[in-house]
């Protein structure tokens, strides 16, 4: 019990502190994905207990249901079958929430009724004006590989002059039924570049909507991309370079605060068969003191060809800088196209002084606060515990048969109804139904104790042959049915004759009846009732052996 107390409160003092600095989430969005990211928002989350939320198959050429049987929060989950193409998958008109230009954070989990490797993706399709297609982008993909719950997630940033977004999900093959749950969309709040007051001072540059003040340092062409990018949709390219410092720059000194330390960052990446293979590029803060030019190189690295590569690095400005600039370089002039052209991407600038003061305030902060909650949490979660046992037991009780202990008739019933929705889990399934013998005998010559003694040791029998390999429910006064993933009619038999032997002033005899889905008999598809009528005949059959061999002896 101790253990267990203090595994709890360790685990919500975690808890606490990750919610204490995080954005808040709807409750059932919260119970996965727990927080966002620092500065966003959440846009859109469903997890299908309410309905289908707005959600249809893509071209409405597939059948949807909310499916009980599995779910990552709640109750439900949407699952899509019968889809005639590996397109036709979940789909959700985003038209009225998603906005031209800002990006966006795309989470879900997917499961398959499968238990083949494939691939899963989120795609969002839209109209381009002028356009007479729609144009499809994916947002992200994830392997499935079972039949469990895969989270996909990804990041994406609307076209500017994209309309009419749809989102939808992709299965790679188109013969396996798939559903979604707990999906979730947010975004940043603040803009491409941000230079507001904030907690501290942040400047980020993704150039989704434009250079966005970036110029060329000496000659050179700099010119907003869509041809790659780091993320988004857009990066900035420079070509056309004549010497070393024909770079993309930014000017600082409107910007950041001068005896004020920043993290710099930014992505780079080049391409192009006449370049090298490797090429080495900079991060490089120049700016004057007096008459004198300074550079500061904050990174260095060699990059390898087409693939992106962040530079970053920490500076203090001098109190008396000036014409501060932001320069991102590459090496001198070695290949035979000249100097190399690069695209650069998502270019963060970050005051880390204040930022620093601020968490270690931050953190202070919340230390007391944990403090004060952990002891208030611990009581509570003992109080919390007495409950859940209570409600645990009376849960128990009310699935259970009290006098013996197996699954009631309500439980009973419940799993039939399952199995007729859900025909193909009686594939693997054994029904055996058990019945007390001479029970009216027993009730009018030893009394009605000795019956309640016959049926409380019939079930105590079935259940330790049983054990968790299967379920037993009482269905009627002295009738057990059996779920098994086997065949347990002899161990049955011979458990009960075992416990035959042990004369307790009355004849203790069950029939045993015991039958599965025979594919030649009942058809291509199992059906739970005709299975049971069958175990029913052979237990009437062991019934009537029973009596002939105990006609003699009674």
């Amino acid at each position: 019990m101790k253990a267990k107390l203090f595994r709890a409160i360790a685990f919500l003092s975690v808890l606490i502190v990750f919610l204490t600095s995080s954005p808040s989430l709807t409750a059932f969005a919260a119970t996965v994905y727990h927080a966002l990211d620092p500065g966003w928002v959440e846009v859109y989350s469903e997890n299908f207990d309410e309905g289908f939320g707005g959600w249809t198959p893509l071209g409405g050429q597939a059948d949807t249901k909310l499916d009980s049987r599995y779910s990552k929060s709640g109750s439900y989950s949407f699952l899509v079958s019968n889809r005639p193409d590996t397109w036709a998958g979940p789909s959700l008109d985003v038209s009225d929430m998603l906005y031209a230009g800002k990006k966006y954070r795309f989470d879900a989990f997917v499961r398959q009724d499968s238990t083949e490797k494939n691939t899963v993706s989120l795609i969002i399709k839209y109209m381009i004006e002028g356009a007479s297609d729609p144009t499809y982008d994916q947002i992200a993909s994830t392997e499935l590989k079972a039949e469990g719950w895969g989270r996909i997630s990804g990041y994406y940033t609307v076209p500017d002059d994209a309309s009419d977004y749809i989102i939808y999900f992709e299965h790679s093959d188109k013969s396996v039924s798939f559903a979604i749950d707990t999906v979730l969309i947010s975004t940043n709040e603040a803009s491409a570049v941000t230079t507001e007051a904030k907690e501290y001072q942040e400047i980020s540059y993704g150039f989704e909507e434009g250079t966005e003040n970036w110029h060329a340092y000496s000659d050179a062409h700099v010119e907003r991309s869509s041809n790659f990018s780091h993320t988004g949709r857009y990066s900035l390219y420079t070509s056309e370079r004549t010497s070393p410092m024909s770079v993309p720059a930014i000017k600082l000194s409107s910007l950041v605060t001068l005896g004020t330390s920043y993290e710099y960052s930014a992505f780079v990446m080049y391409n192009g068969r006449s370049f090298n293979d490797e090429h080495e590029f900079r991060l490089i803060i120049s700016y004057m003191t007096g008459d004198t030019k300074q550079e500061k190189v904050l990174d260095a690295k060699t990059l390898q060809k087409s693939n992106w590569s962040k530079l970053t690095g920490e500076f203090i400005l001098p109190d008396d800088a000036s014409a501060v600039n932001l320069l991102i370089t590459s090496g001198e002039s070695e290949e035979s196209d000249g100097y190399v052209a690069y695209y650069i991407d998502d270019i963060l600038i970050l005051d880390s002084t204040m930022k620093n003061q601020l968490k270690s305030s931050a953190v202070a902060l919340r230390v007391l606060i944990i403090i004060g909650i952990v002891f208030f949490m611990a009581v509570m979660f003992i109080i919390m515990l007495k409950k859940i046992n209570a409600s645990n037991n009376l849960l128990a009780d009310a699935v259970t048969d009290s006098m013996t202990r197996a699954l009631n008739r309500n439980s009973y019933e419940m799993q039939i109804a399952h199995l007729e929705n859900y025909p193909a889990d009686c594939r693997k399934l054994w029904i055996t139904v058990c019945d007390v013998n001479f029970l009216k005998l027993i009730n009018d010559n030893y009394g009605h104790r000795k019956g309640d003694d016959a049926i409380i040791r019939c079930a105590d029998v079935i259940i330790s042959v049983i054990g968790r390999k299967g379920r037993v429910y009482r269905t009627g006064g002295d009738e057990f049915v059996c779920m098994t993933g086997s065949d347990v009619t002899e161990k049955l038999r011979q458990a009960i004759s075992v416990e035959a032997q042990n004369y307790k002033g009355y004849p203790f005899s069950v029939a045993v009846g015991a039958s599965s889905y025979h594919p030649d008999e009942d058809g291509s598809e199992p059906n739970i009732k005709i299975i049971l009528e069958r175990s029913d005949k052979e237990m009437y059959k062991d019934k009537d052996r029973i009596k002939k061999e105990m006609s003699g002896m009674m």
